[in-house]
């Protein structure tokens, strides 16, 4: 599918309605499990972002109501948690097994 225009099946209407119910609900869900919907691939990527967005602000509000402050507050200390974090593993944080 391309990434901006949408991709439709080619068929003809009149010769599409003649086949069987099966036939056509068969030959649909093939088709939107290769292609999807007809809508273009940006509009997924544009889904996708925009949870990606809602996702970090949820956990950066999460972390700011477990802190009792604002994260902008203290960049550099949130840094250096996230890098200890990273490279030493669940071992930093607090309640880990």
């Amino acid at each position: 599918m391309p990434f901006l225009t949408p991709v439709v099946p080619q068929v003809d209407p009149a010769e599409f309605l003649r086949r069987p119910h099966q036939e056509r609900i068969r030959f649909l869900a093939t088709f939107w499990a290769e292609n999807g919907f007809g809508t273009q691939k940006v509009v997924h990527t544009i889904y996708i972002v925009k949870l990606l967005k809602n996702s970090v602000k949820y956990r950066i509000a999460s972390a700011e109501k477990a802190l009792g402050r604002s994260i902008s507050s203290d960049r550099q200390a949130i840094e250096l948690a996230l890098t200890a974090c990273h490279w030493l593993g669940r071992a930093v944080l607090l309640g880990a097994p």
